[in-house]
């Protein structure tokens, strides 16, 4: 809950006092890095204020994923297995990297483009479902108090479960095929967050223009196949 609290008088500048949350929070105590700060950290407060109930439909999220299925979760580690191995026959005699340096091993072109699709396909289902996002919650959203901007937050956290179980198999390919792994791999969870937190504004964005027009789903439906 947001609440303004202030006096009635003509002065422009008077203070504010904000109720956020039961906290009390007057904007004239704070500078403009304070507020900057305050509003990067909001959507992060949010999603922990918020957990239970994103762990709660995250969990339904992906035990609906393969419903009905037999094999179940297995098509999700089949799924990016069978695309290594079909780069790795189609790319496995490239010798030389689209950066212009030379393949230490037959498998290095093939594992650049898995890890790349990784990428790609993350973006592109966070794309392609962000327009109807809320369509998708309409009853949860019109009959309850649901937030609905942790909407997004949800909907990234489930296809980063599916682009986790791609980057744990292309890892495992390359211990595998290399039998080292570059330093560069500690930098991963650091792409991580900021790719994610880059997939999260992308999908309140998408989502809010999704919410006025259906156009913007036929849209992104052509932009990310």
């Amino acid at each position: 809950m947001n609440q303004k609290i202030g006096h009635n008088t003509d002065d422009s500048d008077a203070l504010l006092l904000h109720v956020v949350d039961g906290e009390s929070v007057i904007d004239g105590d704070l500078g403009v890095w304070a507020r900057v700060a305050r509003f990067l950290r909001a959507p992060f407060a949010s999603a922990y204020r918020h957990r239970d109930l994103i762990r709660v439909i995250l969990k339904r999220e992906l035990d609906e994923r393969f419903k009905g299925s037999q094999a179940g979760w297995i098509w999700a580690l089949t799924a990016p297995l069978l695309s290594l191995l079909i780069y790795t026959f189609a790319f496995g005699g490239s010798a030389v990297l689209p950066n212009k340096t030379a393949a230490k091993s037959a498998y290095d072109y093939s594992l650049f483009v898995f890890g790349g699709l990784i990428a790609f396909n993350f973006f592109a289902e966070m794309a392609y479902r962000a327009p109807s996002l809320l369509q998708e919650y309409a009853h949860f959203i019109k009959q309850t108090l649901f937030p609905a901007e942790m909407l997004a937050v949800i909907s990234t956290l489930r296809a980063s479960a599916y682009a986790g179980i791609g980057v744990t198999l292309m890892l495992a390919a390359q211990l595998a095929f290399t039998h080292t792994l570059s330093w560069t791999v500690l930098l991963l969870p650091v792409w991580a967050v900021f790719f994610m937190a880059f997939l999260i504004g992308l999908t309140w964005f998408l989502s809010a223009l999704g919410a006025f027009t259906r156009d913007v789903s036929y849209l992104m439906m052509t932009i990310s196949p």
